[in-house]
C-alpha cells in the first residue's frame, strides 16, 4: 500500500498529468463554447439525448492515453520500483491499480466542469421547449450521478488497458501512437466490416448511455456492453503482462 501511494504520488508530479489534465480542460471548453454559440445543446437537451454522457467519452479516451503514458518511458520509473519490489508481476499490477487511481479525479473534475458549463449555458439560454427533454431537476440529477459512476469505472478501466500497453512499449511516443491508433484503426476496419457491434468504442457509448436504436452497435443492455468491455480491458492487460515480464527495460 505504501508503494501504491508513492506511485499515485509520482504519476501526480510528472508533467504529461498535467498535460492531460489540460488536453480534458480544453476540450471541455470546447464542447461549452460551441453549446453557447449553438444554443441548442443545453444541459437538459443534452441528457435527453444522451450527448452529456457521450461527450464524456473523450476523457475516457484521454484517460487511456494517460494510464499509457504515467507508466511508459524512462521518466516511468519502472527499473527504481523493480530494486524496491524485484517481482515483475507485482510491479505491473501496483502501476495498473495506481494508473486507474490516478486519472478518476481528472476524469471527475472534466465531468463535473462540462455539466457546470451546459448548466450555465441552460441558464442564459433557457431550457429547450421539446417536451421529450428532462425538466425535472431531480430526474436531471439522478441521471447525470448515474452517467457519472459509469463514465468513472470506464475511465479507470480505459486506464489500466493504456497502462497495459505503456508497460508492453516502454517507450512513452509509442504508446501515444499504438493507444489511439489501435482504437480508432480497429473501428474503421470493424466499420468496413459492417461488424460496429464488436466494437469497443461502440460498446463504451452503449455502456454510458445505453444501445443505439439504428441497429448498427451493441443492441444488448448496458451491462452486457460493461461485460464486454472488462473481457477486451483483461485480455489486454493479460498480453501486456506477458510483454513486459520479457522486455528489457530502459
Amino acid at each position: 500500500m505504501r508503494l501504491l501511494f508513492k506511485e499515485l504520488q509520482r504519476f501526480a508530479a510528472r508533467p504529461l498529468a498535467w498535460w492531460v489534465a489540460a488536453g480534458m480542460l480544453v476540450y471541455v471548453a470546447t464542447v461549452v463554447v460551441l453549446a453557447a454559440i449553438t444554443g441548442d445543446d443545453t444541459l437538459t437537451q443534452a441528457v435527453a439525448d444522451g450527448d452529456v454522457a457521450g461527450y464524456a467519452l473523450v476523457p475516457v479516451l484521454f484517460a487511456c492515453v494517460a494510464g499509457a503514458l504515467l507508466v511508459a518511458g524512462p521518466a516511468g520509473g519502472t527499473r527504481a520500483l523493480l530494486t524496491v519490489e524485484p517481482r515483475r508481476d507485482r510491479v505491473y499490477w501496483m502501476k495498473a491499480v495506481a494508473a486507474g487511481l490516478a486519472v478518476l479525479p481528472g476524469t471527475a473534475a472534466a465531468c463535473v466542469l462540462l455539466v457546470a458549463g451546459l448548466w450555465g449555458v441552460d441558464a442564459v439560454v433557457g431550457p429547450p421547449d421539446d417536451a421529450g427533454t428532462t425538466a425535472d431537476p431531480a430526474g436531471l440529477v439522478s441521471q447525470l450521478a448515474w452517467s457519472g459512476v459509469r463514465v468513472l469505472a470506464l475511465a479507470a478501466v480505459a486506464a489500466v488497458g493504456g497502462a497495459a500497453v505503456g508497460a508492453a512499449l516502454g517507450r512513452w511516443w509509442a504508446a501515444v501512437l499504438v493507444v489511439p491508433g489501435a482504437l480508432f484503426g480497429l473501428e474503421a476496419a470493424l466499420v468496413g466490416l459492417t461488424a460496429e457491434h464488436w466494437s469497443p468504442l461502440a460498446h463504451a457509448r452503449a455502456w454510458v448511455v445505453g444501445p443505439v436504436s439504428d441497429g448498427t452497435g451493441p443492441t444488448g443492455p448496458w451491462w452486457l456492453s460493461g461485460l464486454f468491455l472488462l473481457v477486451v480491458a483483461a485480455a489486454v492487460t493479460a498480453l501486456g503482462l506477458l510483454a513486459f515480464r520479457r522486455r528489457e527495460l530502459r
